[in-house]
Formats: structure tokens, C-alpha cells, sequence
């Protein structure tokens, strides 16, 4: 890679959180929040270590459109997937095709328009199907917290409309500390074993190595009916890394992670996958600002490495005409530098770059037995590299004591190109260029752009009353990713043909958006709108002799469309006493193909979450009610449109129930039941399947029994 040199209401209910709550409740005149250098540190905490008074790097807004998942939400309940965890957001929903890999949309927008960074690295997953998304690599329990950005709110990780940053934080150790540990442990019954996990950490106030590890391991789950949902897997995920604090205001941390899937069912797909084997390298640095001109300043440099396979014969009964397999490879570099400028009293800058290159490469192999698979049917990805540059500027001007403007520029250059564009496959196959010519009037392989995206908001807050509000107006453009300009999937019935547009326009989000939050000594409530207007969509659809489609056989491609979104987001939040919180959040997006006046398929309805939870002496109980509503605005026949959209789902109404004890020395046990009542339900994204046209809806496990041990130490 060349610059790897270059960077080296809804519902009531009674539901179970975690002992401290869903939500901060923000901090008031009425309702001092103590600092972190005020909070005591005791034995039972599950992180029993002093973090670093430098990460405050870049300080995201306050706003509603930002929700933190802590400690609560990552410890809590049985191990899961990173996928699964995020539905614990207001505004985010993910689609199952098995156990593994659920895949998030925020806002009902995912895939490559959603950017996720773990720990400030960007891991592309190595899967055409995307039975690897990002969030797959992200092992849940290693990380502080999770950080969910609605909308655009900085333009240092790009100008996705949605961004997700899994974070850890850099550790020092107090003088009279040297060594940190924690263990967990969960079963339940549909695990194939104990999950199992472990981090540990030596050091002084001035160095650290820090080592950590998990594996979870689950069986075939069943559904609310007890039938059987291919799903299981085996992972395990590992992670070393070097810190050094020489001072107070300076971080800087060298690590390693590995993560590695075997044995990963499908119900959604026409394949499994054996294996699914991640790297990752990073080097951190962290530097807090002085009261000069230079402030903060952060510089993360990464490197990552995904080896994928799929196919249909290895972990399932081999059906199918043809034995087929599909190897492929996803590598990344990339890094992100910027620095705060204290310009004057009331204007804070900050000036920064960032860049990413993703290579990635898969062939699909056929043959007439799983014995004989050599006959190259497809170059699904040929040999695509994508290269994004971007500088940006973004400032706070405060306005009296009450008011401050955010503003920010960023310009960004993109470039794509497809280096096996003229491979040919065996036989009557055609090359990736000769299958693009089949439906588009133009094809180039080689592809760049410059756009300039941009933001304005105004926020303004109430000390006395505890009211906040912002409004915004941004101009964010996104580039085409490598499947939607490059896959190019052959099969001689042309229904199941998956074609890549090469000559795809960016999208062009034109939103407005405001929000209003307001908190009290026991209550928290935000609330949210948004109104996106998108020039050039990038959408997946079906080849119906549309404008520039030279095709009406029902394959599937791509194409630009005009659309709108639009949507909100309410979270609340209430103390009802010293021990008894309750709470909910419930979100809505609507989303339009505006050119063809249709609704845009795999867009979530109103869903939610309604919770309680009572704590108190060392002990807790909670419940949780999720719910969605049905969803009747769907694009689920191929015949007239997508077809992504496996149907119109009903609504549905689900009860978790949990409970949790601190036994002392540092022990904290919890037990729980999920679906309670064992009901039958499926969230409304679904997966689309590699080989069959028709989507398929996988429904969502039944009622599960789980017990969890966790322990933590010092000294």
C-alpha cells in the first residue's frame, strides 16, 4: 500500500438496566455532577484504574443528537455482538443474518454511508454479503465506551450522516497502584460453553502495558415458535498495548489486536463462513492543550487486515447445483491528525486532515463438488482500491454566556479504481468491465472527485431552568463504496446478476436540524428533528430499463435517485427517589425515493425502548421493554421495485428481565431471562441473501435464560 510509508411513549413497563441507569442525567445548578477526579475509586468497580486527564481532545458538542453507551450498557446482560449492543441507541437499528455481524443503521442509513471507527481505527469488513460489517471487529467488554453520532456534529471523522467511534481511553496508574485486572464470565442457553473474558494492566504513572482477551462461542439460538435459527459461531479476539504518560497532558499508546470468527452460520445467506480473521495496529497520541495559541492536539495512525471466506458446502448440507466458495481480503491504512488553536476568548479552532485507503479483492470459485471448486466464476471484487483525503477546519464562537456557534469546512478528494476490471473468468463468463457494459451506459474504472461538505449550528442553554436547545444546517457529501460501484456477480439467470455502477454520482446531503434537551435534579429529556434532502442517492435497486439502466431482466444495480429523510429522536429519563429510575426512548425515520415516488426499502418504523430499575445496598433489579410498530412502508417486490424488503412486519413488544448482586471482594454476579414471554418477532431490516433473490426475514431468539460472574481488582 503506497500510504502505508505515507502514515506508517409509547409503552409502559418494567425493565432492566443496569444498576446505574440508561442515561446521565446532565448536570445542573439543582444536580452537580462530581468530576472525575472527585469520584471515588473503590474495589468493586469493573474499571478500578484512574484515567488520564488528557482526553478531552476535540471535545464532541453536548447535544441530543449524541448518545454515550458507558459501562452500564457494555458490561450488562450476556456477551453479545457489537451490532446487537447498538440497538441500545436511540436512532439505531441493525439487520440479522445469523448470530454474527448484525449490521447497524443510524437513522436507517448504514452500510458505507455510516462511518465506524474502533478505538480511531477503520476496519473494513472482507465480505461482499457483509457478514463481517465493522462493528464485528469490535470485541464489546474492551472498550470504556461507545459513542453514537446522529447526524453531522464534527467533520473530523468525515461527513458521513452518521458516525460511530468505539473508544477506549488511556490508563495511569495512581502512585500507589502497579497492577489492574478484571474477569468476566456469562453462559446462557443458547452458548456453546462460557463466554469468557479477561483484561489485565501493569504499570506506573508514567508507562503501562495493558493485555486483554475474550472468547464467545454461541449454539443454533431458537426462535419464539422453537424453531431452529442458524446461527452459531465461534470467536475469539485478543489485544497488547504499550501506553506512555511522561506527563500529565501527554499520551502516547502502541497496540495490537486480533480477531478471529470460525464456524459462523447464516440463516440469511446461501453461505457460511469458515473463517474471519482480523488485525489491527495502532499508534496513538494525545497531547492537552496550554494557555497559549496550541491546544489539544491528536494524532492516530492504523493499519488494518481482514482475510475472509464464505462458502455453501463446509458447515452446511450441501444442496445446490453448483459447489461454490468465495475468498477475499480487505486492507486498510489510514490516520487522522488535527489541533485545537485558542484564537481568542471567545473563538476556539480546529485544524486537521485525515486520511484512508482500503484495498480490497475477492473471486468467487465453483466447481461441481466441494471436492472440485476451481473454476473461477466471478472476480466480485476486482482488485478495488479507494484513496480519501480530507482537511477540515471547524471553530466555537461563543455568544455571551448562554450562546456559541459551531462551524466547520472540509474539503475532500476521492478516488477509485478497479485494477482487475479485465480479468476473465472461466468460460462464457464475462470480465468485471464486460458485465458493467451489459447495464450501464457508461463505465470507467478509474474514478476521482473533490467535493466540499460544511456545518452551522447554534446552540443556546438556560443554566437556571436547565433548557437547552441547537439548530443546525449542514452540506455533507458521500462516495460511492467498493461494492456499490465495483461487484460485479455473474449467474446466467440475470435475476440474481449483482452489477456495480462505476459511473456513480456522490450523495449530496443538504440537512437542517434541531434539538431541544432539558434536565432537572432528578429528570433528563431530549428530543430531536432532522430533514435531509439528498441529491444523488446511491441506491440499490432491481434493472428496469431505468434512466441510464440498458437492462429490464430484474438484476440487481445501482443507481443515483433524488430523496428525502426525515425523522426525530426523543430519550427520557426520570429518578423517582433514591433507588428507582424509569425511563425510555423511542426514534422514527422516513425516507422517500423521491424520483421514482417510492419509499426507500430496509428503513426501520417507530421503535424503542421503555425501562426501570431499582438499586440499591449492593444489589438491583431491572427490566426492559423493547418494541417496534409495524412497518407498512416497505419496497419488497423486485417485479416493480428494490425488492430489499423481505415484507411489511408487524409490530412486536418484548420483556427482559435481569437482576444483579455485589458479593463482595471485588464479585458481582447477575442473572437475567430475554423474551420472557418467548415471543416470535423479527426487527424490520433485513438481509438480503447472496445467492436467492428474495430477502429473507430472520427472526430474533426466543426466551433465553443467562448468568453472569464479574470480578475486578487493584494494588
Amino acid at each position: 500500500m503506497n500510504l502505508r510509508s505515507i502514515l506508517a411513549a409509547t409503552l409502559v413497563i418494567v425493565a432492566l438496566v443496569p444498576v446505574t441507569g440508561f442515561a446521565e442525567v446532565e448536570e445542573t445548578p439543582d444536580n452537580p455532577v462530581e468530576s472525575p477526579a472527585e469520584q471515588t475509586v473503590n474495589d468493586n468497580q469493573p474499571l478500578p484504574v484512574v484515567r488520564a486527564d488528557i482526553n478531552v481532545i476535540g471535545a464532541l458538542p453536548e447535544t441530543p443528537a449524541i448518545t454515550t453507551l458507558g459501562d452500564d450498557e457494555l458490561r450488562a446482560g450476556q456477551s453479545k455482538d457489537a451490532g446487537d449492543l447498538l440497538r441500545e441507541a436511540p436512532g439505531v437499528s441493525s439487520g440479522r443474518m445469523g448470530g454474527h455481524g448484525l449490521d447497524p443503521r443510524v437513522r436507517g442509513l448504514g452500510e458505507s454511508s455510516i462511518r465506524i471507527l474502533i478505538d480511531g481505527a477503520e476496519v473494513h469488513g472482507g465480505c461482499p454479503n457483509r457478514m463481517d460489517p465493522p462493528s464485528s471487529f469490535a470485541a464489546v467488554d474492551s472498550f470504556d465506551e461507545v459513542i453514537v453520532l446522529r447526524g453531522v456534529q464534527t467533520l473530523r471523522y468525515g461527513t458521513a450522516p452518521g458516525t460511530v467511534l468505539f473508544e477506549r481511553e488511556p490508563i495511569r496508574f495512581l502512585e500507589e497502584n502497579w497492577w489492574q485486572a478484571g474477569f468476566n464470565t456469562d453462559t446462557g442457553t443458547n452458548s456453546d460453553g462460557p463466554a469468557v473474558g479477561f483484561n489485565a494492566s501493569v504499570g506506573t504513572s508514567k508507562v503501562s502495558l495493558q493485555v486483554a482477551g475474550d472468547r464467545l462461542a454461541m449454539d443454533n439460538y431458537s426462535d419464539g415458535d422453537g424453531e431452529e435459527v442458524a446461527s452459531a459461531f465461534d470467536s475469539r479476539n485478543g489485544s497488547i498495548e504499550l501506553g506512555w504518560t511522561p506527563d500529565e497532558l501527554t499520551s502516547l499508546s502502541l497496540s495490537y489486536e486480533v480477531n478471529r470468527t470460525e464456524d459462523a452460520l447464516y440463516a440469511g445467506a446461501g453461505m457460511d463462513s469458515p473463517f474471519s480473521d482480523g488485525d489491527v495496529a495502532r499508534l496513538k497520541f494525545r497531547r492537552g492543550g496550554t494557555s497559549g495559541l496550541l491546544g489539544d492536539m491528536s494524532a492516530d495512525v492504523y493499519w488494518s487486515e481482514v482475510e475472509h471466506l464464505m462458502d455453501n458446502y463446509s458447515l452446511r448440507e450441501w444442496t445446490a447445483a453448483m459447489a461454490m466458495r468465495a475468498p477475499s481480503t480487505s486492507d486498510s491504512v489510514g490516520g487522522r491528525f488535527w489541533t485545537d488553536l485558542h484564537v481568542a476568548d471567545n473563538l476556539d479552532l480546529t485544524v486537521g486532515v485525515d486520511i484512508a485507503r482500503n484495498e480490497r479483492s475477492a473471486l468467487r470459485f465453483a466447481g461441481p463438488n466441494p471436492d472440485n471448486v476451481a473454476m473461477l466464476q466471478s472476480v466480485l471484487w476486482p482488485e478495488v482500491d479507494l484513496d480519501q483525503s480530507g482537511l477540515f477546519l471547524e471553530g466555537l464562537h461563543s455568544v455571551g454566556d448562554a450562546g456559541s456557534f459551531r462551524f466547520g469546512i472540509r474539503v475532500d478528494r476521492h478516488t477509485a479504481s478497479a485494477g482487475a476490471a479485465d480479468v476473465k473468468p472461466t468460460g462464457m463468463n464475462p470480465t468485471p468491465r464486460q458485465l458493467w457494459e451489459t447495464y450501464y451506459d457508461v463505465v470507467d474504472d478509474n474514478w476521482e472527485n473533490n467535493d466540499v461538505g460544511g456545518f452551522v449550528r447554534y446552540e443556546h442553554r438556560l443554566t437556571r431552568s436547565g433548557v437547552g436547545f441547537f439548530a443546525g444546517l449542514s452540506r455533507t457529501a458521500r462516495a460511492a463504496d467498493t461494492t456499490q460501484r465495483f461487484i460485479a456477480s455473474n449467474n446466467m439467470m440475470p435475476a440474481m446478476r449483482w452489477v456495480g455502477n462505476p459511473y456513480l454520482d456522490v450523495a449530496v446531503h443538504t440537512q437542517i436540524d434541531g434539538g431541544i434537551s432539558w434536565s432537572g435534579s432528578s429528570y433528563s429529556f431530549d428530543a430531536t428533528v432532522f430533514y435531509d434532502d439528498v441529491d444523488d442517492e446511491i441506491l440499490r435497486d432491481r434493472a428496469h430499463g431505468q434512466p441510464g439502466i440498458l437492462r429490464d431482466d430484474n438484476a440487481t444495480i445501482y443507481r443515483n435517485v433524488e430523496a428525502r429523510r426525515a425523522g426525530a429522536e426523543i430519550v427520557g429519563r426520570w429518578r423517582l427517589g433514591s433507588a428507582f429510575t424509569v425511563g425510555g426512548d423511542a426514534a422514527y425515520v422516513y425516507a422517500q425515493n423521491t424520483t421514482d415516488d417510492a419509499p426507500i426499502a430496509q428503513t426501520p418504523p417507530l421503535e424503542g425502548n421503555l425501562f426501570a430499575n431499582w438499586a440499591a445496598g449492593g444489589w438491583g433489579v431491572s427490566g426492559i421493554m423493547r418494541w417496534a410498530s409495524k412497518q407498512t412502508r416497505v419496497d419488497d417486490n423486485p417485479m416493480t421495485g428494490s425488492g430489499l424488503d423481505a415484507a411489511e412486519t408487524p409490530g412486536w413488544v418484548v420483556l427482559d428481565l435481569s437482576g444483579e448482586v455485589d458479593v463482595g471482594a471485588g464479585f458481582r454476579v447477575r442473572v437475567g431471562v430475554d423474551n420472557v414471554f418467548d415471543r416470535t418477532y423479527a426487527y424490520h431490516l433485513n438481509r438480503d441473501n447472496f445467492f436467492d433473490p428474495d430477502p429473507i426475514q430472520i427472526n430474533e431468539p426466543g426466551r433465553v435464560f443467562w448468568l453472569g460472574l464479574r470480578w475486578s481488582g487493584k494494588g
